[in-house]
């Protein structure tokens, strides 16, 4: 069996920890096995099998890690004064894995490091996920024209805030003297099987580019050029990174036994919860790292889960509403604002933990002179952490409220890669127990044909949308 480093404890979800009608049953598990004895996920060979994208990507050749590598040495190479600060544009899974990476392996206060600092390992990287302008137009009084790089991420290559964010930075990019062309990367869908209008973009224009399996969705790209080009930038290890995501991807396939593969027990718990009748339903999913670096991966995790598993239609067209609701919280931040509920409300969560046992830095607590607090001094800050991601999962479990944790020996771009590909592994394998499709996204599909009507996209399907809206809003208003 293939050693991660990533430890999976579900002891506060079992019926023996947290009582019968909180807990999940080894019976209710074993029926589990005998619904899938064999997830498609894991013993899918091939993309025709059924294999995921995400995992067959994990081959260097697919995602073209030589190419990867090489448009990154070549684009820095193109700025006379170096580049200091790369912009990506992108939204939704072509902006998250990059704040996630960036918050999880850089310096927490990297862009902000002076230059020269032996802690500054990278380009200083700003990512724009949103449409808001006050945002945009507030990042770019930060940056200098002549030593930023842009990098415009969409997988369909017409992303609607996306690519109105780059006609923007464009627009500055020239004002500021700077060749905008030579300042441009894209990453959008390889060109094999459909070639996306950003790709054709790139080349009229001579941009560099790097391409996306288009077998891989946006929100599970972070093993692809969309997370690892820039990731390149920051200076994080990529090898170690896919290492960590291969060893995670090898464990889980494996095995196909529920109770020793550990992202086939997460889907499965998470899969009982929310199938039970209504009096006992937990809905909610709290995903709560005990670890400022680690908090983005909540965010990341949100879309993920939320986008993946939350459908109408099962695969036999019946209605089935699917779908637990995603809640980011961070320890022990949290305790102090969203605890309480969770301890005393109602009985619709599951709380996932994300423990890192070493947090990469030393903060000694010296002597405390309040005899009230006498007793936290001459300690370690993350010792303190640790022992109050310790007492919130003992006071849930003594509540009868479930929890399971993750557990990391440290912060690196390998626990990373396991992590995320454990997450990935766990949402695939959670869509064949529920029967339902989880790489579409028809719901999010619908929003942006909307979007693109109101905008004035021409087309029949577009006049007809921008018909029905504008009856919708001439209706009858509730407004006060």
């Amino acid at each position: 069996m293939t050693e991660t480093r990533l430890r999976f404890d579900f002891t506060n979800s079992m019926a023996y920890r947290v009582g019968m009608r909180s807990g999940v049953t080894e019976d209710e598990l074993n029926v589990i096995t005998l619904k899938m004895p064999n997830p498609v996920v894991l013993s899918a060979k091939t993309l025709d099998e059924g294999q995921p994208g995400f995992l067959a990507a994990l081959e260097p050749e697919v995602i073209k890690l030589d190419a990867i590598r090489a448009t990154w040495a070549s684009f820095e190479s193109r700025f006379s004064g170096g580049l200091k600060d790369l912009l990506v544009l992108g939204i939704g899974g072509s902006a998250l894995c990059t704040l996630t990476y960036q918050a999880a392996l850089a310096h927490p206060y990297a862009n902000e490091l002076p230059a020269g600092h032996p802690k500054a390992i990278g380009a200083r990287v700003r990512v724009i996920d949103n449409a808001d302008p006050w945002q945009l137009e507030g990042v770019l009084d930060l940056l200098d024209p002549k030593t930023t790089g842009v990098l415009v991420v969409s997988k369909s290559g017409t992303t609607a805030e996306t690519l109105c964010g780059f006609g923007r930075v464009r627009e500055w990019l020239g004002a500021g003297g700077a060749d905008w062309k030579k300042a441009t990367a894209v990453c959008t869908d390889f060109p094999d099987e459909r070639r996306t209008a950003l790709w054709s973009f790139a080349e009229e224009h001579g941009l560099a580019k790097v391409g996306q399996p288009a077998c891989v969705g946006g929100r599970f790209s972070a093993f692809t050029a969309v997370g690892l080009f820039p990731a390149l930038a920051m200076g994080v290890d990529i090898d170690e990174l896919l290492a960590g995501a291969r060893r995670m991807a090898d464990r889980c396939r494996e095995s196909d036994d529920v109770m020793t593969n550990p992202a086939f027990l997460a889907a499965a718990i998470q899969y009982t919860y929310f199938t039970r009748p209504p009096d006992r339903r937990r809905t909610i999913v709290v995903l709560m790292p005990y670890a400022y670096r680690l908090r983005l991966v909540a965010d990341w995790f949100a879309q993920l889960w939320a986008e993946s598993l939350g459908k109408r239609r099962g695969l036999d067209g019946s209605r089935v509403n699917c779908g637990q609701t995603p809640v980011k919280a961070l320890g022990a931040t949290d305790q102090h604002s969203q605890l309480q509920l969770y301890q005393e409300g109602p009985h619709d969560k599951v709380i996932v933990f994300l423990r890192v046992l070493d947090h990469g830095a030393a903060c000694s607590v010296p002597a405390l002179e309040m005899p009230a607090v006498r007793h936290l001094g001459e300690r370690d800050l993350g010792a303190l952490l640790d022992a109050e991601y310790r007492a919130t999962a003992f006071a849930l479990a003594e509540a009868n409220r479930p929890s399971m944790t993750i557990e990391l020996p440290e912060v690196s771009a390998g626990t990373v890669g396991e992590l995320l590909m454990f997450l990935m592994v766990k949402t695939a394998i959670a869509g064949e127990l529920f029967r339902i499709d989880a790489f579409d996204q028809p719901g999010v599909e619908a929003s942006k044909r909307a979007a693109h009507a109101l905008c004035g996209r021409d087309g029949e399907q577009f006049d007809e949308l921008r018909e029905l809206i504008a009856d919708a809003e001439a209706g009858q208003k509730t407004v006060l």
